[in-house]
This record gives C-alpha cells, sequence and structure tokens, in this order.
C-alpha cells in the first residue's frame, strides 16, 4: 500500500534544509531489510541537517509492484536537491534508473 502523501507533506521543509533524496537496491531483498538501512541513511542524513525524502516511508508496502513504486519515487525525487546513493544502488534497475533522472534534471549526487 501506498501511503497517502500530498504535495504540502512532501515540501513541508520549514526549515529550508538541503532536499535529499534515498535511493538504493529494494527488489529482492526482505522488505525489513530494506526498511532498516533506508532509515539508517535517514537518520544520518538528518544528523547532518538535510531534508531526507524516504520513499519506504512512502511506499510502505511490499506487495507494492515495481511501476507503482517507481512512480511515486520520481515524484519523490523531482522534489529533491540531491540524491544518496546506497552501496547497493549500481545492483537496482530502478536506483540505476533514478540516478539517471538526478542527473538529467541537475541533481546532485551523494555516494557513500
Amino acid at each position: 500500500m501506498i501511503k497517502s502523501v500530498n504535495a504540502a507533506e512532501v515540501l513541508d521543509n520549514t526549515l529550508n534544509l538541503p532536499v535529499v533524496y534515498i535511493a538504493g537496491k529494494v527488489t529482492g531483498l526482505p522488505y525489513k531489510e530494506v526498511a532498516a538501512k533506508f532509515k539508517i541513511k535517514q537518520l544520518e542524513l538528518e544528523a547532518m541537517d538535510f531534508f531526507v525524502l524516504n520513499p519506504v516511508d512512502v511506499i510502505n508496502d511490499e506487495d507494492c509492484n515495481w511501476q507503482e513504486a517507481m512512480r511515486v519515487s520520481v515524484m519523490l525525487l523531482a522534489n529533491a536537491d540531491y540524491i544518496y546513493l546506497l552501496p547497493d544502488w549500481w545492483d537496482s534497475d530502478g536506483a540505476k534508473l533514478e540516478r539517471e533522472l538526478a542527473m538529467r534534471l541537475g541533481i546532485g549526487t551523494i555516494e557513500s
């Protein structure tokens, strides 16, 4: 199930912090493992004063299909200043697509 989100929630960055979107491998991994690694990175980035867009917080269903997940992910990514690539991004068709889109949109890239 995709959490209901409106644009105001995505852009509710009242402190005007730089916005970073997290990308990494999801498909084929246990949902709990995915949720944990994205949350750990989210907390680390928030501690560095980023406003974090964590797609796992929005797409909180392990049964969501890839196309639905990517539609939501692209919407989130389009509102970011940076994309943070988890170490396993290269093994993910979705993360590769997100990286390519970020590059084309002039969104900065942060790699671990």
